[in-house]
């Protein structure tokens, strides 16, 4: 395993700000690869890490609470940036998570599946390439 950068800000306490790192995962098994955002927002590194550690069989991305973007910006994906992501990480198959467990923001509760998933179909992926797991649903890789 391998800890690589994600972009999210950080607040400890009111006196310091970004002061605390976040971090995404590359899981290298001999025969997949996989790679887990965390919380991260959208930004050029992801091309690097593609470049770098790609091409992953997995790409887990967090996909909900983007919603006022003012506030969710600084640390969460919109549905279709995920999406982008994956394509810069050369993922065979798409994973959609953090959404829907806990209200966090404002979007409505389902509407971060039905983009992430319409994206990934009009990136090209195909339908058994996006995984869009029930609330609690366990998968073998």
């Amino acid at each position: 395993m391998r800890a690589l950068p994600a972009y999210h800000y950080s607040k400890r306490d009111i006196f310091t700000r970004n002061r605390r790192l976040w971090a995404s995962f590359a899981v290298c098994l001999p025969n997949k690869k996989i790679y887990f955002s965390g919380d991260t927002a959208y930004g050029s590194l992801f091309l690097d890490i593609g470049r770098d550690y790609g091409p992953f069989d997995y790409a887990l991305l967090s996909v909900g609470s983007y919603e006022p973007r003012e506030l969710m910006s600084t640390g969460h994906l919109r549905p279709e940036e995920a999406v982008h992501i994956g394509q810069e990480l050369r993922a065979k198959k798409l994973v959609g998570m953090h959404w829907g467990a806990i209200r966090l923001s404002d979007e409505a509760p389902f509407e971060p599946p039905e983009r992430f998933y319409a994206s990934a179909i009009q990136a090209g992926f195909l339908p058994d390439c996006i995984w869009l797991m029930r609330i609690g649903e366990t998968r073998t890789i």
